[in-house]
């Protein structure tokens, strides 16, 4: 068998490299998004976790903590 001849790697053009460089772009901003996102659900899972905690008789989390966080009413 003869061997196949390949064509030689094209250059990339200055259009194809900004393609890239904007598709970087675009990726770190929708991941950027994400953590932001992410860090805003944390802070208001810990403000309603701290308001829910706050106004709870204490022995009542004491018994949940006892039983894994799990509250039998």
């Amino acid at each position: 068998m003869s061997a196949a001849v390949l064509p030689r790697p094209v250059a990339v053009t200055r259009i194809e490299r900004a393609a890239l460089a904007s598709a970087r772009l675009l990726t770190a901003w929708v991941a950027a998004r994400a953590a932001r996102r992410e860090a805003r659900r944390d802070v208001l899972a810990r403000r309603i976790h701290a308001e829910q905690t706050a106004t709870r008789d204490p022995r009542q989390l004491t018994y949940e903590l006892a039983c894994g966080g799990h509250s039998i009413r």
